[in-house]
């Protein structure tokens, strides 16, 4: 007011229209332009190595007869081979093994990526893979441990799977090796606490009789989940029961 007219100074604060876009385009397109930098995009192909190692999952499979007992429907041991099933499906790239066990323990399908060949392995597991029979659990676990000696793995993951009946009470000597080891060890229990009897021969209770013993007594066999939570709580592992359903193989 001390220095322009009213019309003078009209002019030379209202500015320019066209002036105020351009400096809001000019915002808008650094915005976006700062955001295309940070994305990092790039253009071409360049050819790199990446060495990518997944999970080695060792399962052990209780094929004693006991594991024929229908207390579970069909049985036990097809229950466990379900089991097993969905976690071979749900594997990724990654190695799978099997170990058979009864009286014995030896290892029936090594490390593999072949899914195919795995459920033939597994789909053939039964009461005759195993030539001395009884239930001896510690067995199973040194296989596991010779295993993981042996053989380079990604993961020291080892599954358990049976009713829990051990004949030999081998496993304290067992597990505290795998401890030393620094492997988890799973442990999934099958079967009723109230037990169930076991096929003659392992067939069809209803055509071939039920097992008895020498003073002609059913014989009874009951799941021992006790053991079982034992060596999963001393190993960091977990115990996980599919008798009633699959829902824990799923987790």
């Amino acid at each position: 007011r001390l220095f322009a007219h009213d019309s003078i100074r009209r002019r030379l604060v209202q500015g320019s229209r066209a002036a105020a876009w351009i400096k809001s385009f000019a915002i808008a397109l650094s915005i976006l332009l700062f955001g295309l930098v940070m994305l990092r995009p790039q253009w071409g192909e360049r050819a790199r190595e990446v060495r990518n190692e997944g999970t080695d999952l060792l399962i052990a499979l209780d094929v004693s007869r006991s594991m024929t007992a229908r207390d579970v429907s069909p049985s036990r041991l097809d229950r466990a081979k379900d089991a097993i099933r969905l976690l071979a499906g749900s594997l990724r790239g990654d190695r799978i093994g099997l170990i058979l066990f009864a009286g014995d323990a030896f290892l029936q399908c090594p490390l593999t990526t072949d899914m195919g060949a795995f459920a033939m392995f597994l789909d053939s597991a039964g009461p005759d893979s195993v030539r001395l029979q009884g239930t001896d659990i510690g067995k199973a676990m040194r296989a596991a441990e010779r295993m993981f000696n042996k053989k380079r793995m990604t993961s020291r993951l080892f599954v358990l799977i049976t009713d829990g009946e051990d004949h030999e009470g081998g496993v304290s000597g067992a597990l505290s090796d795998l401890k030393d080891m620094g492997v988890r060890v799973y442990t999934v229990g099958v079967g009723k606490y109230a037990g169930g009897e076991i096929p003659e021969g392992g067939g069809d209770a209803a055509e071939a009789g039920v097992l008895r013993d020498e003073s002609g007594t059913v014989v009874r066999t009951k799941k021992n989940a006790g053991l079982l939570e034992r060596i999963a709580r001393e190993t960091d592992g977990e115990y996980l029961d599919i008798t009633d359903s699959l829902s824990d193989a799923y987790a």
